[in-house]
């Protein structure tokens, strides 16, 4: 099975691919390297879920957000000093 996502060259301001020298590419790898690794790892890990199990995980992340935006907004009313209203 293939994967949906198509590599694309990354493109500069003015719509050219990027082009990197070696020396370029020793000083990127250690922030390059391990993003592939990490891209390559979350596509396998999609394919291996059941859409059960990724529903569960999506209803988690979804939840977690929706207390930290709570926090956010109760610390903002606590900075202003009252309540909105």
């Amino acid at each position: 099975m293939q994967s949906r996502f198509i590599a694309r060259p990354r493109l500069n301001v003015s719509g050219q691919p990027f082009l990197l020298n070696p020396e370029d590419l020793r000083k990127n790898a250690v922030t390059t390297l391990p993003a592939v690794a990490g891209r390559k790892g979350g596509l396998a890990r999609a394919k291996k879920l059941s859409p059960k199990r990724h529903k569960e995980i999506a209803k988690k992340a979804s939840k977690s957000a929706a207390v930290a935006r709570s926090k956010m907004a109760k610390a903002r009313r606590g900075r202003r000093g009252g309540t909105v209203g």
